[in-house]
């Protein structure tokens, strides 16, 4: 199928410390290291979250269906080397009768986020609402627009593991669905934070990845993550840790004031 979306998310994501992972392990072990690991997460946690629910919603099937089709059908996905590309089609869910769900999705890639870093794969992403081509005809895998190239562009500038969203989901939150507004952002999934960029700091609404009780040693937790494969951990990479640390003890502050 090719296509201009006019209405969709893209979500982008780094994997920090890549080519690190790469320089230290013997190719072998990289690969099979990638196809257990980060080509199978995806659908990993598309059924676990099914799962998940189908036991909170069983007396629903309307909405148990949207949120299925949403996973099921029009989740597309991209790797290229160290970047993962997640993308929606609004239209077509609308075409299909389904509701994007939108709160549904970004919980779902904030999960994709947590998961990959706690199995020593570290990064950071950046999800937006705009226009954007596809075409995955003939295991043809091209996605390209201005909205790429803006994720892209936010995401290499993050100084930090954390996943950012854009202005442009806010506004969509406020103009279409209040809901969505009150269980992302009211109830502080989202939240806006001065954080690291790597050549200032500035104010970018941040999903919280470790919503809940935390008893783990932060800072280990962090480096682990990091340091997972081999990692060689130099002086860039303690400021990333550093500075991921930092937008994670806002988190559990926000969490402890819930």
């Amino acid at each position: 199928m090719k296509k201009l979306v006019e209405k969709g998310i893209v979500a982008y994501f780094d994997i920090l410390g890549y080519q690190n992972f790469i320089k230290s392990n013997k190719i072998k072990d990289c690969i099979e290291i990638i196809e257990n690991i980060l080509l199978t997460l995806p659908d990993e946690i598309k059924r676990d979250y099914l799962r998940i629910n189908e036991n909170s919603y069983s007396k629903w099937d309307e909405y148990l269906q949207g949120i299925r089709s949403n996973f099921t059908n029009h989740m597309n996905i991209t790797f290229i080397s160290d970047t993962i590309i997640f993308f929606f089609d609004f239209e077509k869910m609308e075409k299909d009768n389904i509701p994007p769900f939108l709160n549904q999705i970004l919980f779902y890639l904030s999960v994709f986020m947590k998961l990959s870093f706690e199995r020593g794969f570290p990064m950071r992403g950046y999800i937006d609402y705009g226009t954007f081509y596809f075409n995955n005809d003939n295991n043809k895998n091209i996605i390209a627009g201005e909205i790429i190239m803006k994720c892209h562009q936010e995401t290499n500038n993050l100084d930090f593991s954390g996943l950012a969203i854009s202005e442009s989901i806010y506004k969509y939150c406020m103009e279409f669905d209040y809901f969505y507004l009150n269980t992302l952002f009211d109830k502080k999934y989202i939240s806006k934070y001065l954080v690291n960029l790597k050549n200032k700091e500035d104010y970018k609404y941040v999903f919280n990845i470790i919503f809940g009780e935390f008893k783990n040693d932060l800072k280990q937790y962090i480096f682990d993550s990091f340091h997972k494969y081999n990692k060689e951990i130099n002086n860039e990479v303690m400021r990333k840790i550093n500075n991921t640390e930092r937008i994670m003890r806002c988190f559990l502050s926000c969490n402890n004031n819930l």
